[in-house]
């Protein structure tokens, strides 16, 4: 993930999404042991496929160079709580800093 720019993430999933009904969804994004950004159900649109979710420049400046672990959970309105495995990306350096 480069830094200072917006991008659209999309997580896919082995089975289709279709049809399940969704009471809560966060995507959390961390380096350390701090959240850095998260997203709630309000922020993140839902395919029959996918979960997709767009970053501002404003967010992706708040990460420092270096790792970034993500996880997606989830309660569905049947009340079963699921999460997934933690994603690891980098957060690239960049050479002119701040929003453009």
């Amino acid at each position: 993930m480069q830094r200072g720019t917006t991008p659209t993430h999309t997580f896919t999933f082995g089975e289709s999404l279709s049809g399940a009904k969704f009471e809560k969804i966060f995507i959390t994004y961390r380096q350390g042991e701090k959240t850095i950004v998260e997203k709630d159900i309000d922020d993140i649109s839902v395919t029959d496929e996918a979960f997709i979710v767009k970053l501002t420049q404003a967010e992706t400046l708040l990460f420092s160079p270096g790792q970034v672990r993500i996880q997606i959970r989830v309660k569905t309105v049947m009340g079963e709580a699921l999460a997934s495995n933690i994603i690891t990306v980098s957060a690239e350096e960049l050479l002119k800093d701040g929003e453009i």
